[in-house]
């Protein structure tokens, strides 16, 4: 069995939509956080995004 790969997304700007949206298509690739210097663009792209972190 493929080892999972988990990623973190740093920094939500305008980018990040593009690379939460790659990130979907990548087979064995788990998004665990997103962070940024400003709290609710993180939580705005986790919101956007339709992911849920645990």
């Amino acid at each position: 069995m493929p080892q999972q790969l988990r990623a973190i997304l740093v920094g939500c700007g305008a980018m990040s939509r593009a690379w939460l949206d790659a990130v979907l298509e990548v087979e064995g690739l788990k998004m665990v956080g997103l962070v940024d210097i400003k709290e609710e663009n993180a939580v705005q792209g986790v919101d956007s995004a339709n992911i849920f972190l645990s």
